[in-house]
């Protein structure tokens, strides 16, 4: 943590000209990063299979300006972060990582990816798990939203976001977990109509990973809440804390243990 703090100060979601939705400059990103005094950075740029598709051949100048159907250019990405951790290593951990942006059928795909030689040399770091389309109807364009209730389209979301995460497990994080609000144009859906499935989403996050025997203290759930009114956002804090204290337990009893490994070792 480069010895400024007793705290870490980090972003790990963060999104650059890699992605379709960003024009940031990678190492401007780093560059302004270290201005802020920001110990560590990751970069999760977009792969979202189902309406993108990755980069097969070099593109030509227009296709180039239109990344809007195009998965992250992969062996680019890797080599110009290690470049920029050569320049820059110094003064700011810089991490890799992606943000899948999963559907059920898109699981094979996922799983080839994380699984080719693309990262044997420059392996990731940090994989957050997302849902932004549903069926391939995206969010944002109001696709998926067509022709539905309010209701509909709100239970729909979460439901294959409690699907996809009973059965993708190669992931560290889950990302903006209330992410259908942001394109609700409809106004903000009763948290309490949806409290049960979310419930049944936290748990089977936690449980998941602890079965998958992660590390329990890197045990952790992300919910990007900047669309949602605070008063639901209380509710999901509450709801996350009363989990975690379960986990919390495990914690200190994983440090107890892991005392007691080393004082035999001794």
């Amino acid at each position: 943590m480069f010895g400024r703090r007793n705290h870490m100060f980090a972003d790990y979601h963060v999104h650059t000209e890699f992605s379709n939705d960003s024009v940031y400059p990678l190492e401007e990103v780093i560059r302004d990063a270290i201005a802020m005094q920001m110990d560590e950075i990751c970069f999760t740029d977009h792969v979202d299979y189902g309406v993108k598709k990755d980069r097969e051949r070099p593109l030509s100048l227009p296709e180039q300006k239109d990344k809007q159907y195009l998965n992250v250019d992969y062996p680019a990405y890797a080599a110009r972060i290690k470049e920029l951790r050569q320049i820059y290593g110094t003064r700011i951990d810089i991490r890799m990582g992606l943000e899948f942006g999963i559907q059920r059928h898109t699981f094979p795909q996922f799983e080839k990816l994380l699984h080719s030689a693309l990262f044997d040399a420059n392996p990731l770091d940090f994989i957050i798990l997302s849902v932004h389309q549903v069926d391939n109807k995206e969010f944002w364009t109001q696709e998926f939203q067509k022709g539905k209730s309010q209701r509909e389209y709100n239970e729909l979301y979460y439901q294959e976001l409690l699907n996809v995460v009973r059965e993708y497990k190669e992931y560290s994080v889950l990302g903006h977990l209330d992410h259908i609000s942001r394109y609700d144009l409809k106004g903000i859906y009763p948290f309490e109509k949806v409290r049960p499935i979310v419930t049944e989403i936290l748990k089977t996050v936690i449980k998941i990973r602890i079965k998958c025997k992660k590390t329990l203290a890197n045990i952790c759930v992300i919910i990007y809440t900047i669309d949602v009114r605070r008063r639901h956002m209380e509710k999901i804090a509450a709801m996350i804390q009363a989990t975690l204290g379960i986990i919390e337990a495990l914690v200190g009893i994983s440090a107890i243990l892991m005392w007691i490994a080393d004082h035999r070792r001794d």
